[in-house]
C-alpha cells in the first residue's frame, strides 16, 4: 500500500512538471518604452475580445498591429476606427468633484485604481471601481462634499466625462459604484483602459487597411514627447468643460 502511494505521488509530480510554464506565469511589463506600448496595445485589444499580433520596429519606433478576430463581432471598415482608438488612445482615467467654491478637485487618478468589476445591480450593468487604500481619506472627504452640495463625482477618460454618479451616502468601502448605462461592450472597453494603465508616451496613428485575410492592420508610431507633459492641460480643459455643463444646466432651470 505504501509503495502504491509513493508511486502515485511520483506520477503526480511528473505530470505537474510536464505542464507548460506559461500557464503558471504572467507576462511582465517590458522595461523598454516601445515594449511597454506594445504590451498595453496587445492586452487592451485582447481584453475586449480580439485575437491580435504585433511586430516591433525599434529603430523606427513603430509597432505594426494586426487585429485578426473579434469574438464578439465582425471587424469591418465601419467599426475599424474603434479598435484603433482603443489600442492607441492615452487612457488617462481619473475622477473629480466641484467644491463649494466651484473649484476643480481631483478625487483619484488612474494610478490609484486597483481594479474594476462589472456587476448587475437592480438588473442594470454597473461598474465598481476598487480604489487604493492611499486615497481612502481623500475619497471619503470628497464624497461628503459631493453629497452636501448635491454634485456628482465626475469620471473621466482622456478628459471626457463618461459618467457622473450621484452619491446618496458616504461609502463604507473604498469603492465607487457607477450604476447602469453600461452594456457589456462598454464595460470591456473601460476595463481594458483601467487594467493596463495609460500610455507611457504619445502615439501617432498610421494608415489602416485590411489584408488579404480580412485582418485589420494599422501602425502606431511613438512620439518622443512623454504623455506626462500633456497632463498640465487636463485641469484647464476639464474645468472649462464642466463650467459649460453647469451654465447649460442653469439656463435650463
Amino acid at each position: 500500500m505504501k509503495k502504491r502511494i509513493i508511486t502515485f505521488i511520483v506520477c503526480a509530480v511528473l505530470v505537474l512538471c510536464a505542464l507548460p510554464i506559461t500557464s503558471c506565469t504572467k507576462e511582465k511589463m517590458p522595461e523598454s518604452l516601445i515594449g511597454q506600448v506594445d504590451y498595453i496595445v496587445r492586452h487592451r485589444l485582447e481584453t475586449i475580445g480580439c485575437k491580435v499580433s504585433t511586430k516591433i520596429d525599434e529603430q523606427q519606433g513603430i509597432i505594426e498591429v494586426t487585429v485578426k478576430k473579434d469574438k464578439y463581432q465582425d471587424i469591418t471598415p465601419f467599426n475599424a476606427e474603434n479598435y484603433i482608438n482603443i489600442a492607441g488612445r492615452p487612457g488617462k482615467f481619473s475622477a473629480f468633484i466641484l467644491t463649494y467654491e466651484r473649484q476643480y478637485f481631483e478625487v483619484f487618478s488612474d494610478k490609484e485604481i486597483d481594479g474594476l468589476e462589472s456587476k448587475k445591480i437592480d438588473g442594470k450593468d454597473s461598474l465598481i471601481l476598487k480604489l487604493n487604500e492611499s486615497v481612502k481619506v481623500r475619497y471619503t472627504d470628497a464624497a461628503k462634499t459631493a453629497i452636501d452640495i448635491g454634485e456628482p463625482i465626475y469620471i473621466l477618460l482622456d478628459n471626457e466625462v463618461i459618467a457622473a454618479p450621484m452619491l446618496e451616502k458616504i461609502p463604507e468601502t473604498n469603492t465607487l459604484t457607477i450604476m447602469g448605462g453600461f452594456d457589456e461592450a462598454r464595460v470591456r472597453k473601460i476595463k481594458a483602459m483601467v487594467e493596463y494603465g495609460k500610455m507611457p508616451c504619445l502615439l501617432e496613428f498610421g494608415q489602416s487597411s485590411f489584408d488579404s485575410n480580412g485582418h485589420l492592420c494599422f501602425t502606431l508610431k511613438l512620439v518622443e514627447e512623454p504623455a506626462a507633459e500633456t497632463e498640465a492641460e487636463t485641469e484647464a480643459e476639464v474645468e472649462a468643460e464642466t463650467e459649460t455643463e453647469v451654465e447649460a444646466e442653469t439656463e435650463e432651470e
